[in-house]
């Protein structure tokens, strides 16, 4: 009857370590996701707010010209996105996640008709014609 409930006992205090053990594995492995969709957050909004800056610089740049074109190579967010230019946003659109993120443009002093869309794998071309009014995102 001893042995019996020594080998009980051993099976309960197992069982109780073992749940702690997968009790704390899981805590970790939830804030690890966590954290990596934070990251992945944060770095679509650092690749827009870029973007919108490289927009803006353009249209600064070419005061007296009426045609500008700027290549760009797109950051690495480690997934695919896509990057739209509609009425007066910017946004950038992660494609295999599923997440968006929007910039409104309103920083020019004239209306700009805004168009196009480009994938990040490849080099991403602005081009403002500011006789036509027209910014379009393309990839070259």
């Amino acid at each position: 009857m001893k042995a019996v409930s020594l080998i009980i006992q051993f099976i309960l205090f197992f069982l109780m370590g073992l749940t702690i053990f997968l009790s704390v594995g899981m805590l970790f492995s939830n804030q690890y996701v966590i954290v990596k969709e934070d990251i992945v957050e944060e770095r679509i909004k650092n690749v827009a707010n870029y973007f919108a800056s490289q927009v803006i610089s353009l249209y600064i740049s070419c005061i007296e010209c009426d045609y500008a074109s700027l290549t760009i190579n797109p950051e690495d967010i480690q997934h695919p996105y896509k990057i739209y230019l509609n009425e007066d946003n910017l946004t950038i659109s992660v494609l295999d996640i599923g997440k968006n993120y929007s910039i409104k443009l309103n920083n020019f002093n004239q209306s700009l008709i805004f168009s196009g869309e480009a994938l990040s794998w490849r080099p991403v071309i602005l081009t403002l014609e500011k006789y036509n009014n027209k910014l379009r995102i393309e990839n070259g």
